[in-house]
């Protein structure tokens, strides 16, 4: 059964939909079967995994509109549950006892079929993101350098913590991944001392290998495919790859010790 995965920050720009898709394309590689899912309404996952106009999307699929087969579109690398504009009004709409479970409750009918389903979620906490971190086994913290990202990362934190005591107590932060990083830049170097000195406190974990700035991501979102079908040599791919590895491990030693525990 899949290992669901929330690719979440209350910032944009954070690289959270990048993160997604090139995990996916990484996972693929290996071998691994994934599904992704687009919650954001501006529909970016979508757009650059070169979903055109569907009739469905997950909007019809959370509201029972749909199946999930009338729902998911297949490229070349994962299958999407892709997002659109509708998704916009989810805070308004899903009002009703049980919303902060409506996605976990979808995935629970589908998660048999795919070795990880990764979350692409807004750069906000309404409800979307809310059902993120209650439907996921894991959370991924993509954070760019920067002071309003340590800010972000800082309520994130709180907020994973109220949502382990009230919907999804096996909750864990895999990590955080400092994504749009140049070594040699001062603020990138403070801010992660920032973050270094933060999640020693939290005894959490930072990613060996940052994701750093490349033209490649924004050159392959345009011509809407994964880096691994446009640049597979490239130093973005491998660095993705790296990570990928770093997440399989944590995963897979995250398995053991429930095993141990059970």
């Amino acid at each position: 059964m899949g290992k669901i995965i929330s690719i979440n920050i209350q910032k944009g720009g954070c690289g959270k939909s990048t993160t997604v898709q090139s995990l996916a394309g990484s996972l693929h590689e290996y071998g691994y079967k994934c599904l992704v899912v687009d919650l954001d309404p501006q529909g970016n996952l979508t757009y650059s995994s070169g979903i055109q106009e569907t009739k469905y999307t997950i909007y019809e699929f959370l509201k029972e509109e749909c199946s999930f087969d009338e729902a998911v579109q297949v490229n070349k690398y994962y299958d999407i549950l892709p997002a659109n504009i509708s998704l916009s009004g989810a805070d308004k709409e899903f009002t009703g006892e049980g919303k902060e479970i409506i996605l976990r409750c979808a995935l629970e009918k589908v998660k048999e079929k795919y070795d990880y389903i990764i979350l692409d979620t807004p750069p906000s906490m309404g409800i979307l993101t809310i059902n993120s971190l209650t439907a996921c086994d894991f959370v991924i913290i993509p954070m760019e350098p920067s002071f309003y990202a340590f800010h972000a990362l800082e309520q994130l934190y709180e907020t994973i913590n109220n949502i382990k005591l009230q919907y999804n107590s096996n909750l864990k932060i895999l990590g955080i991944l400092l994504v749009k990083y140049k070594e040699k830049n001062s603020l990138n170097q403070f801010v992660s001392a920032l973050t270094e000195r933060f999640v020693r406190q939290k005894d959490l974990k930072v990613f060996q290998n940052a994701i750093e700035e490349n033209m490649i991501y924004c050159e392959s979102q345009g011509l809407q495919q994964n880096i691994f079908e446009c640049y597979p040599e490239s130093e973005p791919c491998y660095d993705y790859q790296l990570f990928t590895d770093e997440v399989l491990d944590d995963v897979h030693q995250e398995e053991k010790m429930v095993k141990v525990i059970g």
